[in-house]
């Protein structure tokens, strides 16, 4: 099985709400699929999933941090969160595992680097973070930022150096694993000058989703973006955690297998590398990075989900 061809494969070709609007997708390259937008991104969307007009500023949101025309695509990771959590609120609110429920929303949060974190030469350059969404309790007290991941996981892993990181973070990085930056026999690579990623065991890991943890953590120590200012004042605990789609009963075989093993392997990583964090004695806010990652299957109920999402999700 290519990973190539994984999604399409394995997915969307066995999806019958696809199927039935197959009308509206046309096809980029070989395997890849987007939906059909000549009156422009919002007006397809909300079209082909009945979204009302009053969730138009969140998507606003939701494509302030890319090029807009990406969220067509089937697969795109920006699509799948605002689907899911641009409805909630408090009539229809979003229960998250073990964190409660949640009625307020804002997508692709923009935050900049704590500069205690950066070296001397990076302090006027601080790196930006985007925060696919985060989630607020209805009594204030509590907010969860979720980094949102679709078929990255699966599709993205290698054994190839990564360089995903700006050389701004090696101070950071050195705060995290020591000087050498290398990590632990949990942890299956290193970081080799201070900023490119390299699995230590040539085995393939989805190691930038690692290093947008790192980025997303040190975001959230510095500057947080302006809209939550109220927000951040009103809560006492922020937690940080990365929610996935689980693709364990959705396809089978070969494909079924490459999905399983992609996310144990990353769920490992990132468990190891959060408790890192944990023990990390930075300044600014707390910051509790949740160890487990969420699916969106498991994790995630709500009172009323939009029907087609759920169809084109199979949720």
């Amino acid at each position: 099985m290519n990973k190539t061809t994984f999604i399409w494969d394995c997915f969307w070709s066995r999806n019958q709400w696809v199927s039935e609007h197959n009308d509206l997708i046309v096809p980029v390259g070989r395997y890849s699929r987007k939906f059909k937008n000549e009156n422009g991104t919002w007006e397809s969307l909300r079209t082909i999933f009945k979204l009302d007009e009053s969730v138009h500023a969140k998507y606003n949101e939701a494509v302030s941090g890319f090029e807009e025309e990406r969220i067509c695509q089937l697969n795109s990771s920006a699509l799948l969160p605002f689907l899911y959590f641009s409805n909630v609120s408090r009539d229809n609110p979003v229960s998250v595992a073990s964190f409660g429920s949640f009625t307020s929303a804002h997508f692709e949060v923009l935050n900049v680097a704590n500069e205690n974190t950066l070296g001397d030469n990076c302090k006027h350059h601080r790196p930006i973070s985007h925060v696919d969404v985060v989630l607020r309790s209805d009594d204030g007290r509590t907010l969860l930022f979720l980094e949102s991941k679709f078929t990255e996981y699966i599709e993205h892993r290698s054994n190839a150096t990564v360089n995903v990181s700006a050389r701004a973070y090696k101070k950071f990085y050195s705060i995290v694993f020591g000087p050498d930056l290398v990590a632990s026999t949990d942890e299956d690579f290193i970081i080799t000058d201070g900023v490119n990623w390299k699995c230590k065991n040539g085995q393939p890991h989805y190691l930038k989703g690692l290093a947008q943890t790192m980025s997303h953590y040190m975001g959230l120590k510095g500057d947080i973006d302006l809209r939550l200012k109220e927000w951040v004042r009103d809560c006492s605990k922020i937690y940080l955690a990365e929610i996935l789609f689980d693709f364990d009963n959705t396809t089978q075989g070969a494909g079924r297998e490459m999905a399983v093993l992609a996310k144990e392997d990353y769920c490992s990583l990132h468990k190891a590398l959060s408790r890192r964090l944990n023990c990390c004695r930075v300044a600014g806010l707390e910051i509790n990075v949740v160890e487990e990652i969420l699916t969106y299957q498991r994790d995630l109920s709500m009172k009323q989900l939009n029907k087609d999402v759920q169809r084109f999700y199979r949720l």
